[in-house]
């Protein structure tokens, strides 16, 4: 038989005791409590029936040994592990130094590291980054200059431009030639206008802000003046006004002398109109003709003066 450990639970020890032979006359194995010179390593422990904790183990010092083992009573808890230092042990771990190392980690120098990074300069790093002048460069930009660049940008000229928000300012005048005369109600007065460069580009437009009528001999009658988006068939100079239903279609808008006032400046007087009005163009020139519905007589044929202020897209 082997050897057995017994548990003194007053005592909170285990007790060795060896096997000495076997009773002559029960045939039953005789144990003696052990002395300190019967105890060796690699004894074999025997725990107290129901009793599943271990006390305080020594065991061999080695690569991959266990130090001292404190556990906690019970059925089966570990206390605190002390384990000897080693390239596999847990703990505290200190792991050998390398490239793919796992702790306090010193990585190598290189292109491809992790850690505080001091990446080789080159056109696609990544860290505190002093990229290589070049078109597609990340960090502070400094971009070449040209039509689609980001950064501080000096863009091309062209109708597509970015920056200048807002539309541009024109006046345009006409003096159409007039009947020196009486003119009747209804009647067209002088011929086509034609108010070149409304429209900075074809087919552009804007707004019409104000249009200002001087007439030189103060008559202060009710004028229209009718504005379409191209060229029409204008009537002639005091003829009756009658465009067709086709020019018609191309009408921007009516601009109405009654919604501004004659103001008189000595002999001839002026009328100062604010419109706000929308137009489009087909073409870059806007057309117009001026209507009377009162009967002014001109002495002159620059007698009537149309200047019309716009807003350009």
């Amino acid at each position: 038989m082997a050897d057995k450990y017994f548990y003194d639970d007053k005592l909170d020890v285990y007790f060795k005791y060896v096997d000495i032979g076997t009773d002559p006359n029960t045939g039953a194995t005789v144990y003696a409590k052990a002395v300190a010179a019967d105890i060796v390593v690699g004894d074999t422990i025997q725990l107290a029936a129901g009793v599943a904790s271990v006390g305080t183990v020594g065991l061999d010092a080695g690569v991959a040994s266990v130090g001292t083992v404190g556990l906690n009573t019970g059925a089966n808890t570990i206390g605190k592990v002390d384990l000897n230092a080693g390239a596999n042990t847990i703990g505290k771990v200190d792991l050998n130094a390398g490239s793919a190392s796992v702790g306090t980690v010193g990585l190598n120098t290189g292109a491809n590291t992790i850690g505080k990074v001091d990446i080789n300069a080159g056109a696609n790093t990544i860290g505190k980054v002093d990229v290589n002048a070049g078109a597609n460069t990340i960090g502070k930009v400094d971009l070449n200059a040209g039509a689609n660049t980001i950064g501080k940008v000096d863009v091309n000229a062209s109708e597509l431009h970015i920056g200048n928000v807002g539309g541009e300012g024109i006046t345009i005048s006409q003096t159409p030639t007039v009947t020196v005369g009486a003119y009747s109600e209804g009647d067209a007065v002088g011929g086509l206008l034609t108010f070149a460069n409304a429209a900075r580009v074809s087919g552009g437009g804007g707004v019409i802000k104000n249009v200002l009528l001087i007439d030189d001999v103060g008559q202060d009658v009710d004028f229209e003046l009718w504005l379409f988006d191209r060229t029409f068939t204008a009537m002639v100079d005091n003829a009756a006004w009658a465009p067709s239903e086709a020019d018609l279609r191309n009408l921007i808008g009516i601009v109405y002398s009654t919604n501004g006032a004659w103001a008189a400046a000595g002999t001839p007087s002026v009328n100062d109109i604010e419109v706000s009005k929308r137009y489009d163009l087909t073409g870059t020139s806007m057309f117009g003709q001026l209507v009377t519905r009162g009967t002014p007589t001109f002495s002159a044929a620059d007698d009537v003066t149309v200047k019309i202020g716009l807003l350009q897209d």
